[in-house]
C-alpha cells in the first residue's frame, strides 16, 4: 500500500527542498551550512540540491503546485520560525488547506479511498502536533 505522506516524502519533498535551498542560496545569500541548518538537512543535500539541474515532473500543474509550496515556506524560514510550524504547513498543504491537489489526487492510488486516508492523515497528523507541543511543554 503507498499512502500519500510515503509518495509525497520520497517524490515531492526533494523538489520542495531543493527551490527553498535555491532561494535561500541564490537569492537570500544564504550559505550552504546555513541553510542546511534552516532546513534540518546535511550541508551535503544543500550542495546536491545546487549542482543538480532543477527537479521538474512532466506535469506542469504539479510543478506549479510544488512551487507554491516551496514559495510559502521560504518565508517562512527567512523568518527564523520554528521548523515543527513548517512541517505542519507541509502536512496542511496536502491534508488539510487543499484535499484536491494534484499531490493529494496523484497519491490517492492506495487501497483506501481518498476520503477515508485523508480522514486518518488528519487524525494521524492531530496526534503528532499534539504529541510535539506536549514534549515543548505546551498543555492540552
Amino acid at each position: 500500500m503507498n499512502i500519500p505522506c510515503e509518495s509525497y516524502i520520497k517524490e515531492y519533498l526533494p523538489k520542495i527542498r531543493q527551490q527553498i535551498v535555491i532561494d535561500l542560496v541564490k537569492t537570500h545569500g544564504y550559505t550552504q551550512t546555513k541553510a542546511s541548518k534552516a532546513l534540518g538537512i546535511t550541508q551535503a543535500s544543500v550542495s546536491k540540491y545546487l549542482s543538480s539541474p532543477v527537479i521538474k515532473f512532466k506535469n506542469k500543474d504539479l510543478n506549479q503546485n510544488i512551487e507554491e509550496i516551496a514559495s510559502e515556506l521560504s518565508p517562512a524560514i527567512l523568518r527564523n520560525e520554528p521548523m515543527e510550524f513548517d512541517y505542519n504547513r507541509v502536512c496542511n498543504y496536502c491534508t488539510h488547506r487543499d484535499e484536491s491537489s494534484l499531490i493529494c489526487s496523484i497519491n490517492s492510488r492506495a487501497s483506501k479511498s481518498a476520503t477515508t486516508q485523508i480522514a486518518a492523515i488528519k487524525e494521524q497528523h492531530a496526534r503528532h502536533v499534539v504529541s510535539t507541543h506536549k514534549k515543548h511543554g505546551a498543555e492540552y
